[in-house]
């Protein structure tokens, strides 16, 4: 496979001894490498053109260099122009308000679509391709946006497509942000709704407002006895068996090509992506084990000096009490936060109403649409819902992307 190497800065042929044990001297394994390296080097330019899915895979400590891919590593690492997003970019993203703006939140879709960035300003542009299709996942980060800046974002998005006729689109917009969109033309419309609690209120499930949490998590606590401790890699089988029955406890999610299986089924890959790098991307991964099982599994980060943010949290559907159980310990490990997410709701009726228990902070998010891609006919005030605007790519699956329809968080929705 072709992985970066973050020790030496660059792409190699790597072998994953997880798949093959390499013998020393492998007659079979050498001849093998330098064909398909030459191959590799000489279809660089595709290998690494934005619109190509993204083949590079993060560094594990599985993996054994056979051969460098120089042309490859200068054209996705060089200086200038747009490189891959890989794990090690986090430190590029300045310190993040809302899980929008966090590496992770778009990291983690990685093998659903293709993230790419360049040097914009005094921070960065992030691009995301998937399919067809194209979008900007998040207002630059480190960057103040202004009218100016936002027609320095389209000129940069004709130059990527390498002419006018793509519309752009923009995903992650908070309300301060509006202002400057709309002076330079921008159609916005209302995408989702974040979710955000007091630290200290979620790791003690304080109040009434948790009244219903608190007493099903001490339920859990008194009966399954859990032990809760650190995700192990030996535990990863078990966690998407988990997820699994999760998805099973609603008939709804699993039938063939309905929206919420769709959902689903993309919110999956961000799932075993966060599970097998979650060490590098310094996400926490809690595991409440009962009876020598798992029952439920957390994955959670800082990701700002007062904001940490829940990404997945699942409960096996036998052990009723074992979300709010998690919650309440993720919350605890984060108390340094002030605050913490559980992200939003993808405008989702149902989601919304899981999500608002214990009465969060509700952060309204929104999507822009630039040029053509803002003539839809509709007043520019009339506010779609997620579904209706994923309803109108789920005859493609293709083309289904996770913003707004993310699915990274379902908990409890009943989805």
């Amino acid at each position: 496979m072709i992985a970066y190497s973050s020790d030496v800065g660059r792409i190699s042929l790597v072998l994953d001894l997880h798949c093959l044990s390499l013998v020393e001297g492998d007659s079979r394994v050498l001849p093998h490498a330098h064909r398909l390296a030459l191959w590799i080097e000489e279809n660089a330019a595709a290998i690494a053109a934005p619109d190509t899915r993204g083949v590079i895979a993060a560094p594990q400590d599985s993996h054994h260099p056979l051969l460098p891919l120089p042309r490859l590593s200068r054209l996705l690492l060089g200086p200038g122009g747009w490189k891959h997003v890989l794990s090690g970019d986090a430190q590029r993203f300045p310190p993040s308000t809302s899980f929008t703006r966090a590496l992770f939140s778009h990291y983690l879709w990685r093998d659903r679509m293709n993230l790419i960035w360049k040097p914009f300003r005094e921070g960065l542009l992030l691009a995301a391709f998937e399919g067809s299709g194209s979008f900007i996942p998040r207002p630059p980060p480190g960057v103040n946006l202004t009218p100016a800046v936002v027609r320095e974002i389209e000129a940069a998005w004709v130059d990527l497509h390498a002419g006018p006729a793509v519309p752009l689109r923009m995903e992650g917009v908070l309300e301060e942000e509006i202002p400057a969109l709309r002076a330079a033309g921008w159609t916005i419309r209302r995408s989702g709704t974040e979710y955000i609690h007091p630290t200290s209120d979620a790791a003690d499930l304080r109040g009434n407002r948790f009244k219903g949490e608190r007493n099903a998590a001490n339920k859990f606590e008194r009966h399954s006895r859990p032990a809760l401790r650190d995700l192990r890699s030996g535990d990863i089988p078990a966690a998407l068996v988990l997820y699994w029955r999760w998805l099973g406890r609603n008939p709804e999610r699993l039938v063939e090509g309905s929206f919420r299986r769709l959902l689903a089924e993309d919110s999956l890959l961000a799932y075993k992506r966060a599970l097998h790098e979650a060490s590098d991307l310094g996400i926490m991964a809690l595991v409440a084990e009962a009876g020598g099982k798992i029952a439920g599994i957390s994955l959670s980060a800082r990701i700002g000096p007062e904001l940490a943010c829940i990404f997945f949290e699942l409960a096996d559907p036998d052990h009723p009490g074992a979300a709010p159980f998690l919650f309440r310990a993720a919350a605890r490990v984060h108390r340094g936060a002030s605050r913490l997410s559980s992200m939003d709701d993808s405008g989702l009726p149902e989601l919304a109403r899981a999500k608002g228990a214990g009465s969060p902070q509700r952060v309204p998010l929104y999507q822009a649409l630039s040029g053509r891609a803002g003539e839809t006919g509709k007043n520019t005030a009339e506010l779609d819902s997620a579904e209706e605007i994923c309803d109108k790519t789920v005859t493609n699956h293709s083309s289904l992307h996770p913003y707004p329809c993310q699915a990274a968080q379902l908990r409890d929705a009943g989805l």
